[in-house]
Formats: C-alpha cells, sequence, structure tokens
C-alpha cells in the first residue's frame, strides 16, 4: 500500500514537472513569435520644401503609449508591432502628418510641410510688469525626496501644474536636479493650456531647447526672447530628447516639494499618449517652475 502511494505521488510529480516544461516551451515560442512579428522603421524626417533634416521630432504611434524622436539629423528608429500601425510625426511649426508603418520602406524619406503660423503681434514694455515671483515649486531650506522620469523612452515628458492667477511675464524656466550622474542633458520645454482640471493643447509656437551638462542643482532656461505672457494655469513640462551615453534617464532625478493645490507629477511618454499623473507621491511637485513678473497694481 505504501509503496502504490509513493509511486503516484512520483507520478504526480512527474506530470507537474511536464506540465511546467510545455508551459515554458510555449512562452518561449511566444516570445519568438512576437518578436518576429515585430520589425524596426528606419527613416529620416525633412523639411517638404528645403530638404533640411528636422531635428527631435515626435514620432509616436497613433493610441499607443510607444513612440521616440527623431536625432539632430532628422533620423528616427521605431518597432511596431504590424505594418498596419499608424505613425503620427509632429513637430512645431509644420502640419502633421499620419503615415501607415507599411508603406515606409527602409531608409524612406518622411516629408513634413511647414506651416504658416500667423503670431500675434505683442508689445511688450518690461516696465509694466514690476513685480517678480516664482511661480510653481522650490525648496529653499535643503532638498526634498527625488523623482525621475520612469520611462526611457526618447520623448518622454515630466512637468508640473503652475498656477497663474494674473497676467504675467515670463523670464525663465527653472528646474532643480537632486541626481544626475551622466554625460549631458537635452530637454525640450513644453507649455500646454489647463483649464477645469484638464491638459489641453501646446502654447509655444517656437521649439525651446536645453543643453548642458548633468550635474545636480539648479538650471535657468532664459525665455525673455520670446515675449510669453500667460493669462491662466498651465502645465510645463520638461521633454527628454537625447541619451548621450546610453545610460538613459534613470540617473536624472528632480527634486520635489509639497504642495496642496495643483501638485502631482505628470508623465507623458510619447505625443500620442496621454499625461498621467503620478499615483505615488500624489502631493509632491516636481521642482520645475517660472520665474515671472507680475503688474504691482
Amino acid at each position: 500500500m505504501r509503496i502504490s502511494v509513493y509511486a503516484q505521488s512520483v507520478l504526480g510529480k512527474q506530470k507537474l514537472k511536464s506540465m511546467k516544461n510545455i508551459i515554458t516551451i510555449l512562452i518561449v515560442l511566444l516570445s519568438i513569435n512576437t518578436i518576429i512579428a515585430q520589425h524596426t522603421i528606419t527613416s529620416q524626417i525633412l523639411d517638404a520644401k528645403t530638404k533640411e533634416p528636422l531635428s527631435f521630432v515626435n514620432i509616436g504611434i497613433e493610441n499607443s503609449n510607444s513612440g521616440t524622436v527623431s536625432n539632430d539629423e532628422g533620423k528616427f528608429e521605431l518597432q511596431v508591432k504590424t505594418k498596419e500601425d499608424v505613425l503620427v510625426f509632429s513637430y512645431i511649426g509644420y502640419h502633421s502628418k499620419k503615415i501607415a508603418s507599411g508603406s515606409i520602406s527602409e531608409n524612406a524619406l518622411v516629408l513634413l510641410e511647414p506651416d504658416s503660423y500667423v503670431f500675434d503681434v505683442i508689445e511688450v514694455t518690461s516696465t509694466n510688469f514690476d513685480n517678480e515671483l516664482i511661480l510653481g515649486a522650490k525648496n529653499k531650506n535643503g532638498r526634498g525626496k527625488s523623482i525621475g522620469f520612469g520611462n526611457p523612452q526618447l520623448g518622454t515628458e515630466l512637468g508640473a501644474l503652475i498656477r497663474i492667477k494674473k497676467e504675467t511675464l515670463i523670464k525663465s524656466v527653472n528646474f532643480v536636479l537632486n541626481h544626475a550622474k551622466g554625460d549631458s542633458l537635452l530637454f525640450r520645454v513644453n507649455i500646454y493650456n489647463y483649464k477645469n482640471k484638464v491638459i489641453g493643447e501646446k502654447i509655444l509656437k517656437h521649439n525651446i531647447y536645453f543643453k548642458d551638462k548633468q550635474r545636480k542643482g539648479e538650471f535657468s532656461i532664459n525665455l525673455e526672447e520670446y515675449d510669453i505672457i500667460l493669462n491662466n494655469d498651465v502645465l510645463l513640462s520638461l521633454e527628454w530628447l537625447q541619451d548621450f551615453d546610453e545610460a538613459g534617464n534613470k540617473l536624472i532625478t528632480f527634486d520635489t516639494k509639497k504642495s496642496r493645490k495643483l501638485g502631482g507629477t505628470f508623465i507623458r511618454s510619447t505625443k500620442t499618449g496621454k499625461f498621467r499623473k503620478l499615483p505615488v507621491k500624489r502631493k509632491l511637485k516636481p521642482c520645475i517652475f517660472f520665474i515671472g513678473k507680475q503688474k504691482s497694481n
């Protein structure tokens, strides 16, 4: 009787082991099929009229959070799952474009048509704005907790909501890094409308880039030449554009500060995706802020 029970136990273990082996093989086969199904798009983006390369164009897969940006020569690589995936190209000063990935042959060119913006003529007199102040979160004494991009994908944005109660002339964008051990930084500044708890369209009509060596501490981006005047709340974000030393952005973290109003950190991994508020540290706001001027009366 004991021998029979032992034999059944051994047989049961053998069956369990066989099932585990079968499951492992199935997982491997599924992974191989997924890899085979994916293919890489390689292309270059040019101005349709001048044929000049367009640097740091946003490329996203429609209805997904996958994407990238072109490099300084307008070239990019992007992995897609199927040839039916639609690529969306967007760049300030140009018409957006959608192309099915299956129609882009290897090393083909993508041409974007310039958009004729009509800029409002704004006459700014600096003496009208005489009260300088910080708009956003900045720690005056010591550092707060760190928070990072959370996504190594080129084109990922990290931002903070900024409350603006009255007409403000923006002098600079500033941010504080708690940790930085890579080579260089290359960010794009983005400002979006924020009304009724909804993040809206981009306000800026220029690509504003910032490049510097990575280091801890405060950085400042002068915006005075753009005559930017804001009248309502906005989302201010920094977009990661280039990986200089293949270390990714995991070594880049921002200082944070507690905030009761418009708190939280907002992340977006591609222009085709949506901003999401990080579920952790909801009341902590990244130290990304404006220095601006308002009228004192």
